[in-house]
């Protein structure tokens, strides 16, 4: 992340299948997109997680803030559960519908 400064990021979960000890098993591939002032896409981060739960996302979003991700104005997500206030109560300004400003603690 060059600067840090993103006014829109795109974040969405990959689900694939990993051979792990013997038997294949699920993994969430967590990936944030953003545009930057030039108005270019970049890959800002990959986080392969066990669960595509609201601890997962936390991690991986306090991550990209603690590498510089700032200004976010709009974060664009499919309705995941993850967003929902009922999942996280650290969020109180997430709406629920997976697209809005982030207002919890993490940024």
């Amino acid at each position: 992340m060059e600067g840090g400064l993103y006014a829109f990021v795109w974040v969405d979960a990959l689900t694939q299948k990993v051979r792990e000890g013997g038997r294949i098993v699920n993994v969430h591939v967590l990936v944030a997109t953003g545009v930057n002032a030039d108005g270019h896409r970049e890959i800002l981060g990959v986080e392969v997680t066990s669960a595509e739960d609201g601890a997962g996302w936390l991690t991986f979003l306090r991550g990209l803030v603690a590498h510089g991700l700032t200004c976010v104005q709009l974060v664009i997500s499919d309705a995941t559960p993850a967003w929902s206030r009922r999942s996280d109560p650290r969020c109180p300004g997430r709406a629920g519908n997976g697209a809005g400003p982030i207002t919890c603690a993490t940024c």
